[in-house]
């Protein structure tokens, strides 16, 4: 270690957050809880298993129906078809498609991707020329 690096406790990422040292020792406490972590572990394994996800962003799926509705002059008193409302949260922008099963991959391979991706660089220098 060099002399002039000073260490710091990991409280000092909390601090931008104005967590306070008892909340911190609380959520330790649950982080290290076994049922949370066995939890955590089946939310992550079923999060793997979803192909598609909404791309509504930060707009609600009521206001995403109330849009359908006014564009197609539904009687505000009934909600809009949910098939409506699916396609149009499901719909992605031209040259943005899903990944196939097969071109998933474990998130802890994020090294892999770092790789991949200065491999692609290169190919766009390639035919760059």
């Amino acid at each position: 270690m060099q002399p002039h690096v000073i260490v710091r406790p990991r409280t000092q990422y909390f601090e931008a957050l104005q967590a306070n040292l008892e909340e911190f020792k609380v959520l330790l406490k649950y982080w290290g809880d076994k049922d949370v972590q066995e939890r955590a572990r089946k939310n992550a394994e079923n999060r793997k298993l979803i192909v598609e996800t909404h791309t509504a962003g930060r707009k609600s799926f009521a206001q995403i129906g109330e849009k359908i509705k006014a564009e197609k002059k539904i009687d505000p008193k009934k909600l809009a078809p949910k098939d409506d409302i699916y396609q149009k949260t499901r719909k992605r922008k031209q040259g943005h498609e899903y990944k196939e099963d097969n071109d998933r991959e474990d998130d802890d391979d994020r090294e892999d991707d770092d790789d991949r991706e200065d491999d692609d660089d290169h190919e766009d220098d390639e035919n760059d020329d």
